[in-house]
């Protein structure tokens, strides 16, 4: 009977510091204050690969599940494996972490991928000539201008239809 009050002492007993130590937002610039500098933005993108396991057989953790008939997008992002004799299969699909980011008109950007999976990536960026080239373990960097609203794609060239991402670039007031 004394569990509720007791959880939700040590629920705000534990949450107290954590929410002292949240940053805070900067106050919104006073109408006719002149613009703030643009600060530039940095964000880490990863490479990483969903995994999806089961079986026809049914187990004790999970029903079983028909092999699908449908075969996957082509491109390399979505793999279907093979069903096992033991009846198992699987699905990967590859992905950047985080796939969409949003910018103000102005601020430069610079994405520095990460790849933690996959043997290599040829990654395509809008606006930049290149190709980027990466390998497991290797980090490559890009700036961008982000000068006009918009969106600015980047995509691996490898791994499609489902390793896409964007830069969301809002106009700023």
């Amino acid at each position: 009977m004394m569990r509720a009050p007791i959880l939700a002492l040590l629920l705000a007993a534990s949450a107290g510091p954590v929410l002292a130590q949240a940053p805070a937002y900067p106050a919104a610039p006073a109408a006719g204050a002149p613009a703030a500098a643009v600060n530039p933005r940095h964000f880490h993108v990863i490479t990483v690969h969903l995994d999806g396991a089961t079986g026809i057989q049914a187990s004790a953790a999970h029903p079983a599940e028909a092999y699908p008939t449908q075969p996957m997008p082509a491109g390399g992002g979505l793999l279907l494996r093979p069903l096992s004799q033991e009846g198992n299969w699987s699905v990967r699909a590859f992905v950047f972490q985080p796939s969409q980011i949003v910018v103000m008109q102005g601020e430069p950007v610079t994405l520095t991928f990460v790849d933690i999976q996959g043997p290599s990536f040829r990654i395509a960026v809008d606006g930049v000539a290149e190709p980027i080239a990466i390998r497991r373990g290797e980090v490559r960097s890009v700036t961008l201008p982000a000068d006009r609203p918009g969106r600015i794609g980047f995509r691996s060239l490898d791994h499609a239809p489902s390793m896409v991402g964007e830069i969301l670039v809002l106009r700023r007031p």
